[in-house]
């Protein structure tokens, strides 16, 4: 966790929906990225110190995250990539991982 100690306005945040699609056979391997959905944030008050946003994002019909699989040929996999606009600095990235699926995702205990 990282805590700025300086104050520093946020002017918007956007959040992409990423499938990150990596193919590996013997011989070699590829791996490519692509944008599914984005929802954007802009109504950030200029005087807060904190603010919650609330996102909605509609996700399209997609192929599900290859989970439980021992070397698959083609591992299909989505992050949510968040990027924080600042007025006078440069943006902040980071990607959360996320698993999409058609059944409900069996956890294990670590």
């Amino acid at each position: 966790m990282i805590f700025l100690l300086f104050k520093v306005t946020i002017t918007k945040i956007n959040i992409y929906l990423i499938q990150k699609l990596h193919y590996s056979i013997y011989s070699g391997y590829y791996e490519t990225e692509k944008k599914i959905c984005k929802a954007a944030y802009k109504n950030i008050s200029l005087n807060a110190t904190r603010e919650t946003c609330n996102f909605i994002i509609d996700i399209p019909q997609v192929l599900p995250s290859t989970i439980n699989f021992v070397n698959p040929m083609i591992n299909i996999s989505y992050v949510f990539k968040v990027i924080a606009y600042f007025r006078w600095h440069l943006p902040v990235y980071m990607d959360l991982p996320v698993v999409i699926g058609t059944t409900p995702v069996h956890h294990l205990e670590f």
